[in-house]
């Protein structure tokens, strides 16, 4: 009995298409905050760093079940960005905590959720990508109160958000939907590629 290999090339077309599946859906990060109750996302700053946990006070709450004033012991924490991650003793900083911990949290240049910029964060000139980075919409978000709006929302159980957050969470729907069926779309062309060769493969051995 012959064995059928599977071409690399067909290894390969998998390979991408998982890269580009990964790649995608993380770049929704900001958006999918938005409709995720279970996350908190709030501005603080650090008042004790050890060895086992980074002490942060919470000072002006934007989404999620926390109380501002509340003081906050994460077992692991680290600021997303390419350099000076470590958390210091009065560093401002936007904490995201999912499950509880941190999650999405940078280092900011104050604690004031309308004028804060995130330091160190992505920027999509410094890739050479057009649009704006997920980083920079986070900001945005952030500065523009779409969060607060978001979880006004909620606890006012409405069902429509305010103009910024409703557009956003609009962006955020079509891009899942255009993703999914592009993601589907490619599975099919990988399958349907696999079949003709594995056909193609099959009818040459039989002649």
């Amino acid at each position: 009995m012959r064995k059928i290999l599977i071409p690399k090339t067909f290894i390969v077309m998998v390979f991408i298409l998982i890269i580009f599946t990964t790649v995608a859906y993380a770049g929704d990060l900001p958006e999918s905050l938005l409709g995720d109750n279970s996350v908190k996302i709030f501005t603080a700053t650090v008042t004790d760093v050890n060895k086992e946990t980074t002490t942060i006070r919470v000072i002006h709450k934007l989404k999620g079940e926390i109380l501002e004033n509340q003081t906050l012991s994460l077992p692991y924490l680290e600021f997303n960005g390419s350099k000076d991650n470590k958390p210091k003793v009065n560093d401002s900083c936007i904490i995201t905590i999912r499950d509880d911990k941190s999650y999405y949290s940078f280092k900011t240049t104050s604690t004031d959720p309308k004028t804060l910029k995130l330091l160190n964060h992505t920027t999509n000139i410094s890739m050479n990508m057009e649009g704006r980075s997920m980083d920079e919409r986070f900001e945005e978000y952030i500065n523009t109160g779409v969060y607060e709006k978001s979880e006004q929302n909620r606890l006012n159980n409405k069902i429509e958000v305010g103009t910024n957050a409703s557009s956003v969470q609009s962006y955020a729907n079509n891009n899942y939907n255009l993703k999914f069926i592009l993601l589907i779309s490619g599975v099919i062309v990988v399958l349907l590629g696999l079949i003709w060769m594995l056909k193609s493969k099959i009818k040459k051995r039989l002649l």
